[in-house]
């Protein structure tokens, strides 16, 4: 095969691979579903936006030799990065917990700019975005420097493929928004988003921590 075959086959790998990735419910698309419901799809889209740039982050720095870094450090760099990211989740978990009696799916607030910020914060603390670009992306893509039209295909392709797993979130929540009007339904369902979080924190803490202590 020649080049530009195998540049195609990377590519549909890597883009397919991060699509599943995407859609496989985790923090930041759970995140985003329960926001929409309590803020609106405004709110919603300025959330995804903010999931895009963090992934975009974690791209450009895994593609730039972080990931060399990883292995210089014998993986207690990401080891170290996924301990903090689940320690924020964590703190998420327990915000989502304990503000759920407060959300009020017909609310507005005029403060969108808080919305892009938890979607990014999100996605920098997600375990399992950091375990895709740390571990699978040199994988798929190889160690080597990208030329730059490969690298722009691949930034973009990143963007529509996280754009269309978002879109999808965002219209099952508004679609979702008419059958919970009940406080106590929304309440129970961000209360069940706080236990997922919950539930990956402490897996990403105690795989990383096995694996340190072998």
């Amino acid at each position: 095969r020649d080049w530009s075959s195998d540049v195609c086959s990377s590519d549909l790998s890597y883009t397919l691979t991060l699509a599943l990735a995407a859609l496989l419910p985790g923090p930041g698309m759970t995140g985003l579903l329960f926001k929409t419901l309590s803020r609106g799809s405004s709110h919603g889209l300025k959330m995804l936006a903010g999931l895009v740039t963090g992934d975009l982050l974690y791209l450009m720095l895994v593609l730039s030799g972080l990931s060399w870094l990883g292995h210089a450090l014998n993986s207690i760099f990401a080891s170290a990065l996924i301990l903090c990211a689940c320690a924020y989740l964590l703190y998420l978990a327990y915000r989502f917990w304990n503000t759920a009696l407060f959300f009020n799916m017909q609310e507005e607030s005029s403060n969108q700019s808080s919305s892009y910020k938890e979607g990014l914060l999100i996605t920098l603390a997600n375990p399992k975005t950091i375990s895709f670009y740390l571990a699978l992306v040199p994988s798929i893509l190889g160690t080597a420097a990208l030329q730059p039209a490969v690298l722009s295909a691949v930034v973009l392709l990143t963007i529509v493929t996280l754009l269309a797993a978002g879109s999808l979130y965002i219209f099952s929540a508004v679609k979702m928004k008419d059958l919970l009007r009940s406080p106590s339904a929304l309440r129970i369902l961000l209360r069940g988003t706080a236990l997922m979080m919950a539930g990956f924190a402490c897996s990403g803490i105690f795989l990383e921590g096995s694996r340190l202590m072998h």
